[in-house]
């Protein structure tokens, strides 16, 4: 049976780091689809402007790997429908569907994150857009996305200290540590883990691709921002340079 993995959550949660460590070193997996890549390609200093036209290309290559039979992943935010019927299509041809969503607590921190990766030398994404994306990422993984998929799990990287609160496995939903402000979204009930979980290579393919991560940016001077407490918090090595109240939203 063929793989597909989804690495899917808001702008700024950590979904191209995750991916570029766990799916070829974890999973090997080694097709990855990212639009944001190409539309770094058709347009490097302005990648906005070509957004439509990277997606169109995604969806083709997306459907040329279905066609081969290949094991392959994509990254996206799920703030469309437009993967729903792709990944029907490729259930039908006998994939088997993991989505891993990664998720933080806040738009606004999401905006921050983006920010400081700017700083870095990465790409823009508007507020406004991230808010408007932010919000229907969520509401679309719960509603339109999780029926489909084979398995699925959450994780929570709001305080860069990746931990999984929630799964789907061999049909059964698990609440780990779930989230009051994610659990209000679900339609059905998740229940608690009748014995303790043991982590797999997924959850450790995440956990060291955020820690490393983590690391470069503190041996190279880098700001590493966080939410703790409905806060911003943004550190540089083990100290605080910044730290300020945002709004929890969904």
């Amino acid at each position: 049976m063929q793989n597909l993995y989804v690495i899917a959550g808001p702008n700024g949660a950590g979904k191209t780091t995750v991916a570029l460590r766990l799916l070829p070193d974890f999973l090997q997996c080694n097709e990855f689809v990212n639009a944001d890549f190409i539309a770094k390609g058709l347009s490097a200093f302005n990648t906005e402007s070509v957004a439509v036209a990277a997606g169109r290309l995604m969806l083709e290559r997306l459907n040329e790997l279905k066609e081969q039979k290949k094991d392959f992943a994509f990254e996206t935010t799920l703030s469309s429908k437009s993967f729903v019927p792709f990944l029907k299509e490729c259930k039908e041809d006998g994939y088997f569907i993991t989505l891993i969503y990664i998720w933080i607590e806040s738009a606004e921190l999401a905006i921050e994150r983006i920010q400081n990766r700017v700083r870095e030398g990465g790409h823009f994404i508007p507020d406004d857009v991230v808010r408007r994306r932010y919000e229907r990422s969520v509401q679309n993984f719960v509603n339109l996305y999780l029926p489909i998929v084979d398995k699925w799990k959450i994780y929570d990287n709001t305080f860069n200290k990746m931990h999984i609160v929630a799964l789907k496995e061999n049909s059964e939903l698990i609440n780990i540590l779930l989230s009051k402000q994610m659990k209000k979204n679900m339609t059905y009930k998740v229940e608690e883990p009748k014995q303790e979980y043991i982590a797999d290579k997924i959850d450790i393919g995440v956990k060291t691709a955020i820690a490393e991560e983590l690391e470069r940016k503190r041996k190279l001077g880098l700001p590493i921002v966080f939410g703790k407490d409905g806060k911003i918090i943004v550190m540089i090595g083990d100290r605080v340079v910044e730290e300020r109240v945002y709004e929890k939203k969904l």
